[in-house]
């Protein structure tokens, strides 16, 4: 019984060794994985970080040439009204002179007329009283 029982414990020590040794190996093969693993995903947590900051810096330049057009044209529609304001003061007094001229027109055309009246009747009566 003695023998059987010794027996029986070294090779159930045996078969402990067999698993602890399998489990040691798979215990390596998961800690090699989990570093090709943790590798792999630095990796691409660095490219996806340069991709990012290359796109940030893409759209810091964006903005700035954005920017840059927003101030110009500022510039250009300050120009704009500058001149919009300058034409609406000559077309104010371009309006005024015309309607001057048109009030001189008038007053001339009376005047000639009243001359021609009085022209033609002191023809008139020139003539009737000579005869």
């Amino acid at each position: 019984l003695l023998l059987l029982s010794s027996s029986s414990s070294s090779s159930s020590s045996s078969s402990s060794r067999a698993v602890g040794g399998r489990a040691a190996g798979e215990e390596a093969a998961m800690l090699q994985e989990n570093r090709q693993l943790q590798q792999q995903l630095e990796s691409e947590s660095m490219e996806s970080k340069d991709v990012s900051e290359s796109k940030l810096l893409d759209m810091s330049m964006m903005m700035t040439a954005f920017n840059q057009k927003v101030l110009e044209q500022s510039e250009t529609v300050t120009e704009i009204m500058e001149a919009e304001e300058t034409a609406r003061i000559h077309t104010t007094g371009a309006v005024k002179q015309l309607q001057d001229a048109a009030d001189r027109g008038r007053n001339q055309s009376v005047w000639l007329l009243s001359i021609l009246y009085l022209s033609a009747f002191s023809v008139l009566f020139l003539d009737w009283y000579g005869t």
